[in-house]
């Protein structure tokens, strides 16, 4: 296949509007000069560069001793303030078991002057409490930095600590007491300062009112009172201890520390750094040769090619430096990259999505990349719609598709959904319905109704899929380095940039699957070639990380493609490699390998346990379901859902049980037909015996939606950030790329590609 196809691979539609090149050159420039800027102002802060967690080989950065000395001078300093608060509370009778509120609550329901008297002692003692919430706010937020300094320092220690990490059991069990975002305990609502003094002032004028009637209002506010204090002085308990455990693993980790043992030096320190150096020569390779093909035609001019560079940078630009002066400029930047070419910016949405939990500061609020990026982009859209006094749409941006139709309905079931939580879980449920129902069906909306040319859509895409396998080549190097690993089951897991090794399985799982499938029927050497390099990385992150199910989910999507070529000796391969995979498995003496095979303990066992207790749950909510992010809120031990150490059960471990629990009926209907449909369509466009560029990847985008139902009947699969925009992700380029294949078809009924369709025809490759 030459480039002409995707020269002449322009829809019928796509002669809207342009800005004059000058124009789009001068904005280029000033982007870029942003960029330089942002730069430059980032190298002055060094002390943000390592955002990343990256291995020693690309990083220095360590956590001294003195920055956990600092931490701990910081909580020092906070329990002198917390302790008066404490100790003032304690004296008024607050804090002991036999607290005199309920006997204060009882005569200041009564309406007599004993009442007035009550009233007026409640709100002294809301004052008491006021400075308590204030003292106990910063004196928590001052050991939760210490506890971050603590497993940030313990990470750069390497694998000297990694017993210590894998015995901090207490802390795991002490925090899950807190109320969210720390902890488990949905049914605390401790108050802040700001509500008890509210409280006070009503209280007071409570008992100023002599007036009959006042009772019922007086009572009203006590016992309101009397609620919010038992919850705040509750989790103002829990701090001296969750200090106190703090202390204990900071002495034990500087113990460990100073004693010799194993470290990441020598021979293997070499050894590591070699193979890490050479995979990212072949990262590199893979990378171009995959990016060469669809910006190859755009480069003809500078306001053409240039601009989707400008964006990768940006979105770069924005995550890595530390500096929010720094991030403001590259944010600047890509937002008139997205106006002089929107799919621009969804190109650099795309490839911010693998960082999903590494949010940028905003103010006081924090924000993930990709949502900056897609925030950024859709306002670019706005604008530029303003300025060209028309919408950037394809034509007949309302016909839907069936793919259309059920995107709104799974949109319809998760605003339903909203009216499920509790009044006080709410805040809770608006923030997850952003997160994996209003942004990314943004980005399928975008997808779907900008203008992609074949070379646009498959540029998005390889940016995803290349940045995500190059956190497999960092998960790589963090495990040969044993730099930020985390020992479970008796081997090192790395972690890449995800929160748990599982998560990076998971998301990794969806790369992989897309590269192997280019890599064996894509139509065009480089094409293979590049792939080839890249599911070699991407394999090797995905061993890492010793994610069975992503293993397994991988295995069985490239099996399912290999289907739906014909392809026999792939089927056969993949079948006696998966055999000895297996073999290798049961006669494996590590027990993260070996447990694969056993139902009666460890994570199979409580998978099991983890079903049964969400389909009891899912007996009690059929037609509504719980709500978005209600899990831990239902009491999961009500059911008998295991609540093991360090493995926190959040959500039921099965993708299709998890969208009818958090989206109800409907919602699980809508999500499980768009699978469906997402997958009859990528077939029918990877069944045709001569492949184009835009039907491989369909092909490959099979593989990865095979990934994301194979893998997701085991664990989680779609309710998180980056796995809703990698669904979403996947489901609008199916859906693109339909309506294109749709369109060769119909002009190739007249005979006008037959030229491109010989093309393809001499460079199909053999079939074995």
């Amino acid at each position: 296949m030459t480039n002409s196809h995707w020269q002449t691979s322009q829809p019928a539609n796509a002669t809207s509007k342009k800005y004059h090149p000058p124009a789009s050159r001068w904005a280029q420039i000033v982007a870029l000069l942003l960029l330089v800027a942002s730069v430059v102002i980032g190298v002055g802060f060094p002390s943000n560069r390592a955002r990343l967690g990256l291995p020693p080989v690309l990083s220095d950065v360590r956590v001294p001793k003195s920055e956990v000395a600092a931490a701990h001078v910081a909580v020092v300093q906070a329990a002198g303030p917390f302790s008066q608060a404490w100790e003032a509370a304690t004296r008024a009778g607050l804090t002991t078991g036999k607290s005199r509120l309920p006997a204060l609550l009882t005569v200041a329901s009564q309406g007599s002057s004993s009442a007035q008297a009550a009233l007026d002692t409640l709100s002294a003692d809301a004052r008491l409490l006021a400075a308590l919430a204030s003292a106990s706010a910063q004196y928590q937020a001052a050991i939760v930095h210490y506890d971050n300094v603590l497993m940030a320092r313990s990470r750069s220690l390497g694998p000297k600590v990694e017993q210590l990490r894998s015995d901090t059991w207490p802390f795991v069990e002490w925090v899950k007491q807190f109320p969210p975002p720390l902890g488990l305990t949905t049914s605390l609502h401790p108050g802040t300062s700001a509500t008890f003094t509210t409280l006070a002032e009503r209280l007071a004028q409570d008992a100023q009112q002599s007036v009959r009637g006042a009772q019922a209002v007086a009572g009203a506010d006590a016992r309101s009172f009397a609620a919010v204090a038992a919850d705040t002085i509750k989790v103002a308990s829990l701090l001296p201890n969750y200090r106190h455990l703090l202390e204990v693993y900071d002495g034990e980790m500087e113990k460990v520390a100073s004693e010799p043992g194993p470290t990441a030096h020598g021979a293997r320190l070499i050894a590591g750094d070699a193979i890490t150096g050479v995979l990212f020569i072949l990262l590199s390779l893979g990378s171009l040769l995959l990016l060469i093909q669809p910006l190859l035609p755009r480069m003809w001019w500078i306001q053409r090619g240039s601009v989707y560079i400008l964006g990768f940078a940006a979105v770069f630009a924005l995550f890595l430096i530390g500096s929010q002066a720094a991030a403001a400029l590259a944010a600047v930047a890509l937002f008139i990259i997205a106006l002089v070419e929107p799919v621009a910016g969804v190109t650099a949405v795309a490839a911010t999505i693998p960082f999903f939990f590494h949010p940028r500061a905003v103010g006081h609020l924090h924000f993930p990349p990709a949502e900056i990026a897609l925030t950024l982009t859709v306002l670019a859209v706005i604008v530029r719609s303003l300025l060209e006094r028309r919408l950037p749409l394809v034509d007949h941006p309302w016909r839907l598709s069936l793919l259309d139709f059920l995107a709104a309905v799974f949109f319809l079931s998760a605003l339903l959904s909203l009216t499920v939580p509790p009044h006080n879980q709410l805040h809770i449920a608006l923030r997850y319905f952003r997160w994996v129902a209003l942004e990314p069906l943004a980005l399928y909306v975008l997808l779907t109704r900008l203008r992609l040319t074949p070379a646009q859509l498959v540029l998005s895409l390889t940016a995803f899929t290349v940045v995500l396998i190059g956190t497999g080549w960092l998960a790589v190097g963090q495990f040969l380095t044993e730099s930020d690993t985390w020992t479970n089951g008796g081997v090192a897991r790395a972690l890449g940039v995800d929160p748990s090794a599982t998560a990076l399985g998971i998301e990794l799982g969806r790369a992989v699957a897309i590269v192997l499938a280019l890599a064996l029927f894509a139509p065009q050497s480089r094409t293979r070639a590049g792939a080839a390099l890249l599911a070699l990385v991407g394999a090797g992150g995905l061993f890492v990380s010793f994610t069975r199910g992503a293993w397994i989910a991988v295995a069985a999507s490239i099996f399912a493609v290999a289907v739906v070529r014909r392809s026999w000796r792939v089927m056969s391969t993949v079948t006696v490699l998966a055999a000895i995979g297996l073999v290798a498995i049961a006669s494996s003496h590590i027990e993260r390998l070996r447990g694969l095979f056993n139902l009666k303990s460890g994570s199979n066992a409580a998978r099991l346990e983890i079903w049964r207790g969400s389909l009891e749950m899912l007996r009690e909510h059929v037609l509504r379901g719980i709500g978005l992010d209600q899990f831990l809120n239902q009491h999961p031990e009500r059911y008998g859902i295991p609540e093991l150490r360090f493995f926190i059960v959040s959500h039921p471990h099965n993708v299709f049980l998890d969208a009818w629990l958090q989206l109800g009926l409907l919602g699980f209907l809508s999500f499980t037909a768009l699978i469906i449909t997402g997958l009859f369509l990528a077939f029918r466009m990877g069944t045709a015996r001569l492949l184009t560029p835009e039907r491989a990847w369909a092909l490959a985008l099979f593989s990865a939606l095979i990934d994301v139902s194979v893998h997701g009947f085991v664990d989680e699969g779609y309710f998180t950030g980056d796995l809703a925009l990698t669904f979403w992700l996947i489901i609008g380029s199916i859906e693109v790329l339909r309506r294109r294949c749709a369109s060769d078809n119909s002009v190739s009924a007249g005979g006008s590609l037959a030229g491109t369709r010989q093309t393809v025809r001499a460079s199909e490759p053999a079939e074995g």
